[in-house]
């Protein structure tokens, strides 16, 4: 059952470890809580992005840190950023992966790159106010747009 959190963003260096995905944000390692959002309908942001300025000379314009030997396209390409989007039920199945509306999320490709998670519940029941919301929501996306600007969109 989703408890009452409504909003989580996670920005840092994510790493597999003991099986799981966790994240190097300020010093700190942490293990990433989605258990906190299960069965309840969320929009999920995940992508690779740099926690400077974009340097389109590094592979992932500075937010792979596999020196060379990226598993997810950054020696084929160092340009490429990965990107998804998803809006539904956030559920896990039994093999231990996290889906949005059926769609599973590509949490492996987070691994080894500085990058971004957030999860928004899009429960009605929710007492948060809508300008702590925003102003939550627009550090967000001045990140995304800082990441568009530098593919030029």
């Amino acid at each position: 059952m989703a408890s009452d959190r409504i909003f989580l963003s996670l920005r840092g260096l994510f790493f597999e470890r003991e099986g799981e995905l966790q994240i190097l944000q300020e010093g700190l390692l942490s293990r990433i809580h989605l258990e906190d959002f299960k069965d309840a309908q969320v929009r999920v942001l995940l992508g690779h992005l740099p926690l400077n300025n974009p340097d389109p000379g590094l592979p992932g314009l500075g937010s792979c840190m596999w020196n060379g030997h990226c598993p997810h396209g950054h020696v084929a390409d160092p340009l490429k950023m990965f990107y998804q989007s998803e809006e539904g039920v956030l559920k896990r199945s039994s093999e231990g992966i996290w889906l949005v509306g059926g769609s599973p999320l590509q949490l492996e490709k987070l691994v080894g790159h500085t990058g971004l998670i957030v999860c928004l519940s899009l429960s009605q029941d929710t007492s948060l106010r809508p300008e702590v919301l925003l102003g939550k929501l627009s550090t967000v996306l001045g990140d995304l747009r800082r990441m568009a600007d530098a593919f030029g969109g």
